[in-house]
């Protein structure tokens, strides 16, 4: 009986509550991280930028080294790399306006990604 007497019950719950408290976050900082690596990864991204010239369309590589890589215009290959490495980027130079397709081989399958360059005009608001 001397035991019980000692052990205060209000102590105990928060204690118990802190530790459950504790044991869920790490379960959901665990999903958050796992849940991030899953749909961070991107193969590459594409990007098209005016120039003074024509335009030049940007190729980075993120996560994986592409092979084969080309880049398309109504059935004309405009630009071929062999490969671009993995953290790397490539430009190709096109000359006009026209939606592109980008074609790489990843893993030995084919990826494309479209990418539009236009000519924008801006409207003054003044």
């Amino acid at each position: 009986m001397r035991i019980l007497e000692r052990i205060d019950l209000l102590k105990v719950g928060v204690f118990l509550i802190g530790i459950s408290a504790l044991i869920i976050s790490i379960i959901l900082l665990h999903m958050y991280i796992t849940q991030q690596q899953k749909y961070d990864i991107k193969d590459f991204y594409v990007n098209c930028l005016k120039e003074p010239k024509g335009f030049s369309i940007t190729i980075d590589a993120y996560s994986t080294d592409l092979k084969n890589v080309r880049v398309i215009n109504d059935n004309i290959t405009l630009c071929e790399f062999i490969e671009i490495p993995k953290r790397s980027q490539e430009v190709c130079k096109v000359s006009g306006e026209g939606t592109y397709i980008i074609s790489a081989l990843i893993d030995n399958k084919e990826i494309k990604k479209v990418v539009y360059c236009r000519n924008y005009s801006y409207i003054p608001l003044d």
